[in-house]
């Protein structure tokens, strides 16, 4: 007579109640492997490399007004002890392009200069192709634009400037009982608004970083510290 005690049959992983065929113990074991999967991912797209930029790259970034400069995108100027080499290190903005409110204005501009005292700013912002020209008296224009350099910088930054326009081609004009001009023709564009993906979603900014050296840009990396309001940290090695 057999022992009604050992008549049942071995219970297997499953729950009381639960149907058969369920194993609790994998799908505790695919729960956890896909968190760590989804937390490696997500810390990667935090941590993700700076990518490496040219100095005029960066440059015009700067003129474009891309660089950000807050306690989430810090912008440093990390220099290493005992070298002649900078790192310049932050994040740019998504690139500012054509909004549903952008406009385009063509106008003549003209911009006050002084030839000695702003030399080395004229040399670093005109391009090669500039023109130049000494006349009696700055001739009227009409409905011109007054501008400033760091307008200049930005227009030639977005190419907005035609250096070899037809009819005012980019020309430094100097007058002969004093003073000179800057004078060209610009095609802005207004309004202009962060640039999105494909599915009109928002870019992150971009980790940048540029070596820059010190003897060679030393007094242009100052000014752009004070233009840009950045913060130098010294470390002992950046690598």
């Amino acid at each position: 007579m057999s022992d009604p005690t050992n008549s049942k049959p071995p219970q297997g992983p499953n729950r009381p109640g639960e149907p058969a065929g369920f194993n609790w113990k994998l799908f505790a074991l695919m729960s956890v492997a896909l968190l760590i999967l989804g937390l490696a991912f997500f810390s990667n797209g935090l941590t993700s490399p700076a990518r490496p930029t040219s100095y005029p790259e960066f440059k015009k970034a700067r003129d474009q007004g891309l660089i950000m400069n807050d306690s989430k995108h810090p912008f440093k100027i990390v220099t290493k002890d005992g070298t002649y080499i900078s790192l310049v290190t932050g994040f740019l903005r998504p690139d500012q392009v054509k909004g549903p409110d952008s406009k385009e204005e063509t106008y003549v501009f003209r911009i006050p200069v002084n030839v000695v005292t702003q030399k080395e700013e004229l040399n670093e912002i005109l391009p090669q192709n500039y023109r130049s020209q000494n006349v009696a008296q700055l001739p009227e224009v009409e409905n011109a634009r007054e501008l400033s350099l760091s307008d200049l910088r930005r227009a030639i930054a977005f190419e907005e400037v035609e250096t070899a326009n037809k009819d005012n081609p980019l020309t430094l004009v100097t007058v002969q009982n004093g003073g000179a001009y800057i004078t060209g023709f610009r095609k802005e564009i207004t309004n202009r608004i962060d640039a999105t993906t494909p599915e009109g979603k928002p870019i992150a900014p971009r980790p940048f970083s540029v070596e820059t050296n010190i003897p060679l840009l030393g007094d242009e990396l100052n000014k752009l510290i004070s233009k840009s309001g950045a913060d130098p940290v010294i470390e002992n090695d950046y690598l």
